[in-house]
């Protein structure tokens, strides 16, 4: 089997999937080591005996539905490579937006030395993309699934930033013992219990349930989040929280005015609610 022969075979086993064509190009060139480059030009090249088989193997796992992120072990984020694996969600183009409004509000501020707590840090995207992107940038992040956290602390490694970011196993504030942060993060589980059995199985039969449901409402970590970080910023500070397509009413009348101002929402590139941004009041 040569590399056209390869892609033809990945194209017509993948063929329920509209993405097929992309996804058997990703899975050859991740499984046999081969570029873009080599698809195009060097198609008649033969795969070797092993190549054929992890190549077959990977067309066999998504044929299930798993998520090509979960098959290659990794998924790019901000422009960072992120390991991924079971125990922590994929991370998404969405979730970039509240990096950018993070980014932006420590450059207008002038924050030269911010102190971040991300709560809920699955694969450690959020924040590693922060510090990546700010030198004197620290932070703290936090996961109640240990399996998350040692992804975590391996992407923080991989993206140079594991100087600058402590890891707690928690659930949300339990286990912190920091209080003196500028800005807190967080993607906490958003996902009704009813929706959970609507979603797509790409999604519903292999990311972490942990990370995707919400309650029956879907808020219910906003609620605990929002009542208890205030007593962890250092004196004001700033909360960016993603949020549900349609959850912008329901989480923005949990910051009560005798505590925080300015709430805003940002929307994200499918002109959906995404992000909501709040400042706490001075202590």
């Amino acid at each position: 089997m040569n590399i056209k022969e390869a892609l033809s075979y990945g194209f017509k086993e993948l063929s329920n999937f509209n993405t097929n064509k992309l996804d058997a190009s990703i899975l050859l060139k991740h499984f046999c080591n081969f570029s873009d480059l080599d698809l195009l030009v060097n198609s008649d090249n033969n795969l070797s005996t092993e190549q054929k088989k992890a190549y077959k193997q990977a067309i066999e796992r998504r044929k299930t539905n798993e998520p090509i992120a979960y098959i290659t072990g990794e998924q790019e984020f901000f422009g960072l490579n992120f390991k991924v694996n079971e125990h922590t969600l994929i991370p998404r183009p969405d979730t970039e937006l509240l990096v950018e409004k993070v980014l932006e509000y420590i450059e207008q501020e002038n924050i030269t030395s911010p102190e971040i707590l991300d709560l809920g840090t699955g694969s450690g995207a959020i924040i590693i993309s922060i510090l990546a992107n700010v030198e004197n940038a620290s932070g703290v992040a936090i996961d109640l699934n240990p399996g998350a956290i040692k992804q975590a602390s391996e992407n923080a490694k991989l993206n140079n930033v594991n100087d600058r970011l402590k890891f707690v196993e928690s659930s949300w504030f339990s286990n912190l013992k920091d209080n003196d942060f500028d800005i807190i993060v967080a993607n906490p589980p958003y996902i009704t219990s009813k929706m959970m059995h609507e979603l797509d199985s790409d999604v519903k039969d292999f990311e972490p349930h942990l990370a995707l449901e919400g309650g029956i409402k879907g808020f219910e970590p906003y609620v605990e989040i929002v009542q208890s970080s205030p007593t962890f910023f250092k004196n004001k500070g700033k909360i960016f929280l993603e949020i549900g397509f349609d959850q912008k009413k329901s989480v923005l009348n949990l910051f009560h005015s005798d505590i925080w101002q300015n709430k805003k929402c940002f929307k994200d590139l499918g002109n959906n609610d995404r992000l909501i941004v709040v400042d706490l009041l001075k202590k």
